[in-house]
C-alpha cells in the first residue's frame, strides 16, 4: 500500500484570533495616522464624491468631459 498523503493543514483558533487582532491594530493605528494628518474622508467630501458621480452616470447623454 501506498501511504497516504497527510490531511490538509487546518488553521488553528489561535492563529485565527492572532490574524483577528492584527487587522484590528493595522485598521486603528492607520486611522490613527491619517487622522493625525488631517487626511480622513469626511462625510461631506463623500457626499460631494457620489453627487458627481450621480450627474456622469444619471444624465441623459453619460459622459465624463461634456
Amino acid at each position: 500500500m501506498k501511504p497516504q498523503p497527510p490531511p490538509p493543514k487546518t488553521y488553528s483558533e489561535i492563529e485565527v484570533v492572532r490574524l483577528l487582532w492584527l487587522a484590528i491594530f493595522i485598521s486603528v493605528f492607520s486611522f490613527l495616522f491619517y487622522y493625525r494628518h488631517g487626511d480622513v474622508l469626511l462625510y461631506g467630501d463623500a457626499v460631494a464624491h457620489i453627487n458627481i458621480a450621480r450627474r456622469i452616470f444619471d444624465s441623459r447623454t453619460p459622459a465624463c468631459c461634456n
